[in-house]
């Protein structure tokens, strides 16, 4: 077997257990997982009552910002 020193040598991994959801952070932005219509309908609220705005909410759906 000649194996080349750089290029096709290499086997990627991609863990399958990385801790999405935590505690600190209980949604995620996959618009498959159940938890983001969860975090969509708090998101309304949070809105709804002023405390974030419609950018912001746009940010943490699209997962680009964190919600705290």
């Amino acid at each position: 077997m000649n194996i080349e020193p750089y290029g096709d040598n290499f086997i990627p991994v991609v863990p399958s257990s990385l801790p999405i959801h935590t505690d600190q952070h209980p949604h995620c932005s996959n618009r498959d997982c159940p938890c983001y219509d969860d975090l969509k309908a708090d998101l309304s609220q949070q809105y709804q009552d002023g405390l974030v705005s419609p950018d912001d909410a746009t940010r943490i759906l699209e997962g680009r910002q964190i919600w705290q």
